[in-house]
């Protein structure tokens, strides 16, 4: 089972379709991010998220997000690419007479990042910061209609009920970790793992860096073995002193390559190929697989 007992301040994790964000506390410095990630919300989005349509909600969350630090209150942020896809909050209410402390929370995702898990997550570890807070429940105001964020909740893995009235709904969620619940968090964590290894495992285009001219070596080897291994996919070679390579085109270095979204192989320690500080051979084996 998950140990979701103790967790830094800033990690990385994966999403449900197996890209990487960082989930971290929010800064004063990301005011500007934050601001621009409820900016571009659609009408229909920021009417679902704060029942109205108004300019200067999306003013008044980036100031209360990215205040600094205060008592009873957190934020977490998800960037992708160090741009906030998405956001988790809570306040801390009044302890209730049973000695029970609850809090408010209010989620947001970057418009068209949706249906990615990035709310899921926020809230994962929302929730674990609440509990190490003393806080025992979550509670939520949502429009009846937006049933996006109620399945989110519904499928977090807690206890949680809902009351309507009229056009909202309110909502409870009961932090109580059971076996329901971290059954949940290892069934995301797989579904996510999975995701992660489909471009190494099933890319839709390869490229072998450091391919030779010359017959026998590993690189000719490799990119032989590609094209008669019966890999369907676009394959190229990355070698600064041809064009072509056993009937595949070659590119000089990974940056000419027609698409960054690529699995690279070398037989290199070392890569043969041009390479720089920042070039695109660090972006893309970096992100995908060497």
């Amino acid at each position: 089972m998950t140990d979701t007992t103790s967790r830094p301040d800033t990690v990385h994790a994966l999403l449900a379709d197996g890209s990487t964000v960082e989930i971290r506390p929010a800064r004063p410095q990301d005011r500007d991010e934050v601001l621009r990630m409820h900016q571009e919300m659609s009408p229909e989005a920021m009417r679902l998220r704060f029942f109205a349509v108004n300019p200067r909600y999306a003013q008044e969350a980036a100031d209360r997000v990215c205040a600094p630090g205060h008592r009873g209150y957190r934020a977490l942020l998800a960037l992708a690419d160090r741009r906030v896809v998405g956001v988790a909050e809570y306040t801390m209410l009044s302890v209730a007479p049973g000695g029970s402390v609850s809090a408010d929370i209010a989620l947001a995702v970057a418009e068209g990042r949706h249906g990615q898990g990035i709310g899921t997550l926020l809230l994962e570890h929302l929730v674990h910061a609440a509990r190490a807070a003393g806080i025992s429940g979550f509670t939520a105001e949502a429009l009846a209609e937006n049933h996006e964020v109620l399945k989110v909740f519904a499928d977090l893995g807690l206890r949680t009920s809902r009351h309507f009235d009229g056009t909202d709904v309110r909502c409870t969620v009961h932090l109580e970790q059971d076996e329901h619940y971290l059954a949940a968090v290892d069934r995301r964590g797989r579904i996510a793992d999975v995701a992660s290894l489909r471009p190494l495992l099933l890319p839709r285009s390869v490229a072998v860096a450091g391919a030779g001219r010359r017959p026998g070596s590993v690189g000719r080897a490799v990119l032989g073995n590609m094209r008669s291994g019966g890999f369907t996919g676009a394959l190229y070679a990355v070698n600064p002193h041809a064009q072509v390579i056993e009937g595949v085109p070659a590119f000089p270095s990974v940056a000419d390559l027609p698409s960054y979204r690529i699995s690279s192989y070398s037989p290199y320690r070392r890569p043969p190929w041009p390479t720089s500080p920042g070039s695109a051979v660090r972006r893309v084996c970096g992100r995908w697989s060497f």
